[in-house]
């Protein structure tokens, strides 16, 4: 029998010691739910899906491969909800990101569109927290026979409804991806809306940002809720998602100061902060990677992109220059690879 030679050893345990370094910052999938494969019928009670409300009328159902939400009169909250085995908590220092992936097709208009889709502060029910839910999904009818999806962090009571820039078809089905920031300290989590055709042509449409003095943040994330809501609108009688999928986008390490980064991405933030009129933003990249560095106000409206192509792996350094905007403060934010982070600067002048 022919032995290994000691190189070739080498190169094997190499191998295998990336295969396991690479294991190590995959996505940590929280639950997935491919609806084709579940029986007809009301949603909750099937693969961990749990009713919250009384489901009186017209429940949110399983039918041809999607669950769909039936609408007509309600008496009370019809929602469901997909608890988490363990909660995603919020950082001492750094951040932590959730995705939500969903195939959605809206398929008729209304008025008054409330959410059908929301990331929740509970893994456990309690109609007793009438505020539970945070990053939330909307639709609004644009006229024409097309809409705009739109994101909303709630629990801040003046934050509006952040509609997407481009509009949607109804009848078509669109990947959508819901990006929720987790970061340390007080009134400054965010929620990101990427739409596509697909997953692998998915653009930034919308964000919202926490903003000061409006609210609190959510201590953790503990499950995702379907919901019809009190008083379910004709929109939302056409929804229907074929698929589900919670994750977290990569492991995370604790770097020298004691902040939690993706292994993947870093947003180093600027210097100086505070800042007038310009700051320089620094960000490192693992790999080549498609790569937008933008800046929002605490509306969520964008203000700036600063890079937005093809980037080589290593540091890179892009300045922003606030000339004809406001003090106040700002989100930079990084998105590379699926992964995004952000971080606050403050313009003074």
């Amino acid at each position: 029998m022919i032995q290994p030679s000691r190189e070739t050893m080498k190169q094997t345990l190499l191998s295998v010691c990336l295969l396991a370094l690479a294991s190590a910052v995959t996505a940590q999938t929280i639950f997935e739910s491919n609806f084709a494969q579940f029986p007809q019928g009301p949603l909750a009670g099937q693969q961990g899906w749990q009713q919250f409300g009384t489901i009186a009328t017209n429940p949110i159902s399983v039918a041809n491969g999607h669950v769909t939400w039936q609408g007509g009169a309600t008496t009370d909250l019809q929602d469901v909800v997909r608890p988490f085995t363990d909660l995603v908590p919020t950082p001492a220092t750094g951040s932590t990101t959730v995705h939500v992936d969903m195939m959605v097709r809206i398929s008729s208009s209304g008025t008054n569109p409330s959410y059908f889709a929301a990331l929740n502060t509970l893994n456990t029910l309690s109609s007793a927290n009438s505020n539970f839910a945070n990053a939330r999904i909307s639709a609004f009818d644009e006229g024409s026979n097309t809409y705009k999806f739109a994101v909303r962090l709630t629990g801040q009571s003046s934050l509006p409804w952040v509609k997407s820039t481009a509009t949607y078809n109804y009848g078509q089905a669109y990947a959508v991806r819901m990006v929720a920031t987790l970061v340390g300290g007080l009134q400054n989590d965010a929620v990101d809306l990427h739409v596509g055709s697909d997953f692998n042509s998915l653009t930034l449409q919308a964000s919202s940002v926490n903003a000061t003095g409006l609210g609190t943040d959510p201590v953790s994330y503990g499950g995702f809720l379907l919901s019809q809501f009190a008083n379910a609108t004709t929109q939302q009688s056409g929804v229907a998602i074929s698929m589900v999928k919670v994750y977290i986008p990569q492991a995370t390490s604790v770097d020298d100061a004691g902040r939690q980064t993706p292994d993947a991405i870093a947003l180093h933030g600027a210097y100086p902060n505070p800042f007038n009129p310009s700051t320089a933003i620094r960000f490192t990249l693992d790999a080549g990677r498609q790569t937008r560095l933008a800046v929002y106000d605490m509306l969520g409206r964008q203000v700036a992109v600063l890079v937005d192509g093809q980037m080589p792996a290593g540091e890179h350094r892009a300045s922003f220059d606030a000339t004809g905007l406001t003090s106040g403060v700002y989100i930079v934010r990084l998105e590379a690879g699926g992964m995004s982070m952000t971080r606050r600067i403050t313009l003074l002048k």
